[in-house]
């Protein structure tokens, strides 16, 4: 217990103006009384000294200061990690981290019991949470997958809101692998831990060095560039790390998706690529010392504009102890050059308004009239069109088989199965009336064809033929076809209803169970379908009236329909020039990272329309639950933030955007890969190197620091005896003797008692 002095001026100013008071009532008080009996005298001196000094204290401002102490409710934490990464067995004796953080907590038994005597002692594990630990001993299992240290102290530090903790203790590997939202700096809540006066003690488990946990093959570092132009060899590069030791080599393949049969939405299977000479998909690696990495550099020849995506996989051995990381995607996207459509047909109605695809930025239509007068050819058909000419898309109009001939229809066929596309409109001379069902493309169109139907080309067949009125019915898995979207999906179908009747089709039949009717009349004959076998697409349209649509003043659905069968048969459904666009800061993340999206709307002059509405929708791996993501506008466009990706695999965005309730184009569609990966096993060696920087953190203002195991013991020991948490519970308390009402009651009374005897004295 001290006292301490603050004067109100200074020690000297304080001073002289305390002593200046004392000589005044000194030398003008006693005159004034000194006709007074001398003991009235010395009573009123008494007084008016008396409250001189009271007022000279108040002005020196004296405290009375002393110290107290109350560890009654103190909080000390133990953190135990439980995460995967501690199975791995690099600690002393073959034994596992965990079952050696196991064996040093039962080794502090008895100094954990004396901390309980004296104050509390709260003990968690942490991993994916933090939980309290409930009953002794504790296991060696870890389960955790993921050692979130940042996250787990501030979980800690929001628990302990209003208790006095006064230090932490952390037993753990020290490597930081976290996900959102526990992925929290550590080094930061190590400082919020300083800042709070709380020392962390860190106790290291396991080794830093590469560590024999068995044998794993683990691809790493793919590389591709983002956008690649078609038809142009690109390189694919990545890393192998091989951890572990075996005789034998490793297989390496490049592998692409096929999406044959897939929508928008869907993930194909990866396949490998056939070898050329300019396509290398695969390498034989000779077996290689564990933890050492070997570079990978394959080649690859993408033949189809769009969104690709590409992945390198080693192939698991006998003995890996996992395989989930054998392999990693990435994806990119294609450019090509303009699409070119060929298209035969004689002059009809139709041709015109197909061939209006040609003010399309990127689609080329080359038309070739074939002109038939009484079943005799009188227009050459141009061989070049099928011999040497390369075309994305072939289209047959009422065209017989004749006219082309076995030889060309054969190299058609070589083509189709090659990768272009092939349509067939509805005619009288086309389909089993044209005599194709002998023909080399037979095989590739999706319709069953009756060789025994053949009409010569002056004759109509109508028992091949649907004829009246007819009105369009889209199927159900038409109205989810890329081709059938001619307006928003929840008003697609109320879109076709829409369309104005035709007054006949052909009679088709589908060849199997395999191609899609995605359309139909309604007395249920099929309109309109599809295939989609290897990389060949074919289309049979039982009708040549689409321009119907155009000229009862639907031009935009009967644009968007062309322009879309065009694009799904050249596998260009990808292309990115359409009005809604979609881009995407990463395509390849790790689970449970954020990404973020930017999208927005062009009009026809490609000016940002700034009025638009967007609903934005996330379909996760595996055709879960469709997700809608809020949307914030920025002007010329708008973005989200798409968070929920632990779960690995492909994720489709797709954006709609509309204006005044009316769709202002086809969605735009993005994806992105949540990369497939074990993230505490992947690369499970021990980090002290974080737990010491934590805690010399804490030790700029506490006492923390980094233990190593077999002092951990000892340590507590002497902390049991220190008791430095008495040091910092220790607090000063003040009681200011100058500032209150005793002080003010005591200038009061004098001043009152001098006062009255005054009065009874006959004194002014």
């Amino acid at each position: 217990m001290e006292i301490s002095w603050a004067p109100i001026w200074g020690w000297m100013t304080t001073s002289l103006l305390g002593l200046g008071l004392l000589l005044l009532v000194l030398l003008t008080y006693p005159a004034r009384v000194r006709h007074l009996p001398k003991a009235q005298q010395r009573s009123l001196l008494t007084l008016r000294l008396l409250s001189t000094l009271v007022l000279l204290v108040a002005m020196f401002r004296p405290s009375l200061k002393y110290a107290t102490s109350d560890d009654s409710d103190t909080v000390i934490s133990f953190l135990y990690d439980d995460s995967r990464s501690m199975t791995t067995k690099d600690a002393p004796e073959n034994q596992t981290r965990r079952e050696h953080l196991v064996k040093v907590r039962t080794g502090v038994e008895d100094e954990i019991k004396s901390l309980k005597d004296e104050l509390t002692v709260r003990e968690f594990e942490f991993g994916d949470q933090l939980t309290p630990v409930t009953a002794m001993p504790l296991t060696s299992e870890a389960p955790g997958m993921q050692t979130p240290l940042g996250g787990s102290l501030e979980k800690l530090l929001e628990q302990s809101s209003g208790e006095p903790l006064k230090a932490v203790f952390m037993l753990s590997d020290g490597a930081e692998r976290s996900l959102p939202p526990l992925n929290r700096s550590p080094r930061s809540a190590a400082m919020e831990l300083a800042k709070r006066g709380i020392p962390l003690y860190t106790v290291p488990f396991g080794t830093t060095s590469s560590i024999d946990r068995g044998l794993d093959l683990v691809i790493d570092e793919l590389s591709i560039d983002p956008v690649v132009f078609e038809k142009k060899t690109i390189p694919v590069r990545a890393v192998l790390r091989v951890s572990g030791a075996t005789s034998q080599p490793y297989q390496v393949k490049l592998l692409v998706e096929d999406r044959t049969g897939k929508r928008i939405g869907e993930s194909g299977p990866m396949r490998q690529p056939p070898m050329s000479r300019t396509d290398r998909t695969e390498l034989t690696i000779p077996n290689v010392p564990s933890g050492q990495t070997v570079p990978l550099e394959f080649t690859y020849t993408p033949t189809q504009a769009g969104e690709i995506k590409i992945g390198i996989e080693v192939t698991p051995v006998e003995g890996e102890v996992q395989t989930g990381n054998n392999r990693r995607e990435a994806l990119t996207t294609v450019r090509g050059g303009g699409l070119k459509v060929a298209y035969f047909d004689v002059l009809r109605n139709e041709v015109k308004f197909i061939r209006s695809l040609n003010t399309s930025s990127n689609i080329q239509v080359d038309f070739q009239l074939i002109s038939i007068n009484k079943g005799q050819l009188m227009t050459p058909i141009n061989p070049a069109m099928i011999e040497t000419e390369n075309y994305d898309v072939y289209i047959i109009g009422d065209v017989p088989a004749s006219v082309f001939g076995n030889a060309l229809l054969q190299k058609l066929a070589e083509k189709v199965r090659a990768g272009s596309g092939l349509l067939m409109i509805g005619g009288y001379h086309n389909f089993s009336a044209g005599g194709y069902a002998n023909t080399p493309i037979a095989d590739w169109l999706p319709v069953a064809l009756d060789a025994s139907k053949v009409v010569p080309p002056d004759r109509i067949d109508n028992s091949q033929q649907v004829v009246g009125e007819v009105t369009i019915e889209a199927t159900d898995a038409g109205l989810r076809h890329y081709v059938m979207l001619i307006d928003a999906p929840e008003q697609n179908a109320a879109a076709w209803a829409s369309l104005p009747p035709l007054t006949g089709i052909n009679r088709l039949k589908p060849k199997s169970d395999v191609v899609e009717v995605l359309a139909r009349t309604s007395s249920g004959d099929p309109l309109f379908i599809a295939a989609d076998v290897g990389r060949s697409r074919s289309v049979a349209l039982a009708t040549d009236e689409t321009y119907y649509w155009y000229l009862a003043g639907q031009p935009q659905k009967h644009q968007r329909f062309w322009r879309q069968l065009i694009l799904w048969l050249s596998h260009k459904e990808f292309e990115s020039d359409q009005s809604i666009w979609v881009r995407l800061d990463h395509r390849n993340i790790s689970p449970g990272s954020e990404v973020e999206a930017t999208y927005g709307v062009r009009g026809p002059d490609g000016t940002a329309i700034q009025d638009a509405t967007f609903k934005v929708s996330l379909v996760p791996p595996g055709g879960g639950e469709t997700k809608t993501i809020p949307s914030q506008r920025s002007n010329d466009f708008a973005r989200s933030m798409i968070g929920e990706t632990q779960t690995a695999g492909d994720y489709w965005l797709s954006v709609e955007a509309s204006r005044g309730g009316t769709s202002m184009g086809l969605p735009g569609v993005s994806r992105f890969i949540v990369d497939q990966r074990d993230l505490e096993m992947d690369n499970p060696t021990a980090d002290p190197a974080m737990l010491a920087q934590m805690s010399e953190i804490t030790a700029e203002l506490t006492d923390g620091q980094l233990i190593p195991p077999e002092e951990f013991p000892e340590f507590l020991k002497n902390f049991v005896k220190r008791k430095p948490w008495k040091a910092d519970l220790e607090a000063s308390e003040r009681i200011n003797l100058w500032d209150g009402w005793p002080v003010l009651l005591i200038f009061v009374g004098v001043l009152s008692a001098e006062w009255i005897l005054r009065k009874r004295m006959e004194l002014t």
